[in-house]
């Protein structure tokens, strides 16, 4: 397999290690190339994602090439650092978020009882 970079029609840069096939084309552990406002960064295509590589099809590809040696360096250290680190804090993020919803529910939930007892016809109880 060789690391390329992927020019889609959308504009995306993406580098990854790739493997070509005559209608698509297959990008292992994809990182989208990003121009920032102190240089270039890579940030990881699938990082909330549970596969490691992205399918294009040929048509929705301009072209794509070998990028230079220090750019496979970086590349390989982003991925492995994404893999380590991002990933690991990407997902304690999403748990976190899901119990913050979940308490909210609970709440949201508890709330709307309360107003529901208060027009019920009859009903004088404040919880």
């Amino acid at each position: 397999m060789n690391t390329s970079i992927v020019i889609l029609i959308t504009g995306d840069e993406i580098i990854g290690d790739t493997a070509v096939f005559d209608d698509y084309i297959e990008v292992y552990n994809p990182m989208y190339i990003i121009d920032g406002e102190v240089g270039m960064k890579l940030r990881d295509a699938l990082l909330i994602g549970e596969s490691d590589k992205l399918i294009f099809k040929m048509k929705d590809v301009i072209t794509f090439y070998k990028p230079t040696e220090i750019l496979v360096e970086y590349y390989k250290k982003a991925v492995s650092y994404s893999n380590m680190y991002t990933k690991a804090a990407t997902q304690k993020q999403i748990k976190y978020a899901i119990e913050d919803l979940d308490e909210l529910m609970r709440e949201e939930t508890d709330a709307f009882r309360n107003i529901m007892s208060l027009l019920t016809p009859g009903s004088t109880k404040i919880h």
